[in-house]
């Protein structure tokens, strides 16, 4: 739901989806978590920070860093690759939609060694 939240801002006048168009989806390639404290039941409300950490020609990956009650629960990083919906390839992201996740840039994370920065 973050990673949702943030193709759809439109900081910049358009969102990220507005840009790669009708005929573009997005897949995940690639996700790994790391966990460091439950969130327990009686948390009713969790803050998630999300970034973009990296844009290539057709991929970008996203940062996640969760915490509840001041404790960081956990840090995650997905990597998602641009697709042509037709035909099931990568497409290029183009200028205007690497502006956009340019626009949401933060440093990269290092999930195994539990590390932002």
């Amino acid at each position: 739901v973050a990673r949702l939240a943030l193709y759809r801002h439109g900081a910049l006048g358009e969102s990220f989806e507005q840009i790669a168009g009708d005929g573009a989806g997005m897949v995940v390639a690639y996700q790994e978590v790391a966990y460091g404290a439950p969130i327990g039941k009686e948390v009713s409300e969790v803050d998630i920070a999300t970034w973009v950490t990296r844009v290539g020609r057709t991929s970008f990956d996203v940062a996640y860093g969760v915490h509840a009650n001041d404790q960081e629960c956990a840090i995650a990083v997905t990597s998602m690759v641009l697709v042509d919906i037709a035909s099931g390839r990568p497409q290029k992201i183009d200028d205007r939609a690497r502006l956009i996740l340019e626009h949401f840039a933060g440093p990269p994370i290092d999930v195994r060694a539990r590390r932002v920065g």
